[in-house]
């Protein structure tokens, strides 16, 4: 049984890396996170969110946790540290995660759109003033 389960959780580890890989091929270059466990609440929010985000080594999965109202709480760690219960959790939340990402690409592209259309019109302004 060990074995067995130690062999499904290599597995789980090289389907996440895998999950990883592909959100970082999109090349979308936008963070969205989304909350691990929305259902829970009590007074000390113990919250944590599956993120996909750039780290120093590059775009990663990464779980963020901390308390909600304490900044200083917070942590950011790769996926692939947590526990294996929180990572099978995270599996589930993939799908929304994605969505996530390409609604939060589509408002930077839109967001871009009008920044350059308001950096063009400026610039005509100034190159009429002349």
């Amino acid at each position: 049984m060990s074995a067995e389960l130690s062999a499904a959780t290599d597995t789980l580890n090289a389907a996440i890396r895998d999950s990883e890989q592909a959100l970082a091929a999109l090349n979308l270059g936008v963070t969205a996170s989304v909350d691990l466990y929305p259902e829970e609440t009590s007074e000390e929010v113990w919250m944590q969110y599956l993120r996909f985000g750039k780290d120093a080594t590059g775009w990663r999965l990464l779980l963020e946790s901390g308390y909600e109202f304490d900044s200083g709480s917070w942590s950011v760690s790769p996926l692939l540290n947590a526990s294996k219960e929180v990572r099978l959790k995270a599996v589930e939340k993939f799908p929304a995660l994605l969505d996530k990402l390409i609604e939060t690409a589509e408002e930077h592209l839109e967001l871009v759109k009008k920044r350059v259309a308001e950096a063009t019109t400026f610039t005509k302004k100034i190159k009429g003033a002349k």
